[in-house]
């Protein structure tokens, strides 16, 4: 059962997948050596529809700086 997630998804098995997939594509991001704001916009163009797209902004300042 996922902690942070929309509530009106279903605990299905098939998020470890997407999990799976949001993290590959962080990590190609990442690899291209992309400001924080470039990372942020990527990854919510991405993914338009997080929950809370404020941890991506801490994960790309924090990984990135500003």
């Amino acid at each position: 059962m996922a902690g942070h997630k929309n509530k009106d998804l279903p605990d299905d098995p098939a998020i470890l997948d997407r999990t799976r997939q949001y993290l590959l594509d962080a990590i190609r991001l990442l690899d291209e050596n992309p400001t924080a704001r470039e990372f942020f916009d990527r990854m919510t163009g991405l993914y338009p529809d997080l929950l809370n797209p404020g941890p991506v902004w801490y994960g790309a300042v924090g990984l990135l700086g500003k």
